[in-house]
């Protein structure tokens, strides 16, 4: 019966302990994914990607880390800094605000012309004034709101 070759941890480098997800090489141009490390970080189980085939407890010696997985980024308590120009914001909100209010108040004109022209009753014509109204008001609010919020 064949000795087995023992790795001690006090022997490993320091620098890299393998995590499940972790990318490594045996020496050839074939990568592995890490499936399993054990508890004592002394052998790890890996995977060809895409395939069936594994290694079992492979000593972390002879494995080269590709990249690591990683910890997740953790967030910082204060909020990052606005990185754009409230200026630029404001001025292409104003522009789609006076864009908007003339495209649907023109769109309405031209409805109630034809709507004239047909006979329809003069409440209908004030109905659609009234949206026009409601419609500019609202886009004005909606200005008011966001630039309260872009000062934030």
């Amino acid at each position: 019966m064949p000795l087995k070759r023992k790795i001690h941890t006090d022997q490993l480098p320091l620098t890299w302990q393998p995590q499940v997800g972790d990318r490594v090489t045996l020496g050839t141009e074939v990568i592995y994914t890490v499936t399993r490390a054990s508890q004592n970080g002394s052998d790890v189980d890996i995977q060809t990607p895409g395939t069936n085939l594994y290694r079992y407890r492979v000593p972390i010696g002879d494995l080269k880390p590709v990249d690591s997985v990683g910890e997740p980024s953790r967030q910082t308590s204060k909020p990052a800094q606005k990185s754009f120009d409230v200026e630029a914001v404001r001025e292409h909100l104003a522009n789609a605000q006076h864009s908007g209010v003339d495209q649907f108040s023109g769109d309405i004109a031209i409805l109630k012309k034809y709507l004239k022209s047909k006979g329809v009753d003069r409440e209908v014509l004030e109905e659609l004034d009234r949206l026009c109204e409601d419609m500019e008001k609202r886009w004005n609010a909606a200005v008011e709101t966001i630039s309260g919020l872009l000062e934030e």
